[in-house]
């Protein structure tokens, strides 16, 4: 399964000059056990990988007394990332949390003072967007939060749709509750899977083309909304 997840990167002009010319200073090492690799470092991008070393405990039996005993072992962690200066984001490959790690690194940086935001991404456009590009898609699922059922309960969960023909219908009913959709995209290789959050991240099966991948990452900034905080003056 591959997986991309992306934030947008709220970042001044001078501060990510800051980053490209600091992050170069913080490279791997097996002594230092954390730093970067970087594969591109130009004025609209920054790509590579955070390495670090992370304690793992880990359950063996002792082969001789055949007892339950709880080891620590150091584990090489590989946190694969991009930033695309052009549309403000940052992405990493291997999980979500990463960006987290990632945000608390850059900040730790000279004259680098950044923020990583979540997306709120009408992902029905997306939806739209896909099956106006790419035809031979079926929706699937729709994750919809605060659902209220029938027996007046409330959940938040993935839904499937028993009928097809009524997913425009359902999409406008429940447009301000949806988080996020799976479909079944037909490739050169057969049908194969693709679901979209409305945070940004984006999950599809290994043989999913790139490009189609890549049109979503695309679409993420592009109808992404600001949420509105309301204050109150006491």
């Amino acid at each position: 399964m591959i997986a991309r997840h992306a934030k947008l990167l709220r970042i001044s002009g001078n501060a990510f000059k800051s980053l490209r010319t600091q992050i170069e200073t913080v490279k791997y090492s097996p002594k230092k056990r954390a730093g970067f690799l970087i594969d591109e470092n130009s004025p609209s991008r920054l790509s590579g990988r955070f390495m670090h070393v992370k304690t793992q405990r880990i359950k063996n039996i002792d082969p001789e007394t055949l007892k339950e005993e709880v080891v620590e072992q150091p584990v090489l962690l590989t946190c694969t990332f991009a930033v695309n200066i052009a549309n403000n984001t940052i992405l990493c490959q291997e999980r979500r949390s990463d960006l987290n790690l990632l945000e608390d690194v850059f900040k730790g940086l000279e004259g680098v003072d950044c923020e990583f935001v979540d997306f709120a991404t009408d992902v029905t456009e997306i939806y739209r967007r896909l099956r106006d590009s790419y035809g031979k898609i079926d929706l699937r699922t729709l994750r919809i939060k605060d659902y209220l059922g029938r027996e007046g309960l409330m959940t938040t969960a993935s839904f499937k749709l028993m009928e097809p023909s009524k997913e425009d219908e359902i999409m406008r009913r429940f447009s301000d509750a949806i988080l996020g959709f799976s479909v079944s995209i037909m490739t050169d290789v057969g049908r194969k899977s693709l679901s979209v959050a409305k945070n940004g991240s984006v999950r599809a099966s290994e043989d999913v083309p790139e490009d189609i991948i890549e049109a979503v990452l695309g679409y993420l900034p592009q109808f992404h909304e600001e949420v509105e905080v309301e204050t109150v003056e006491i």
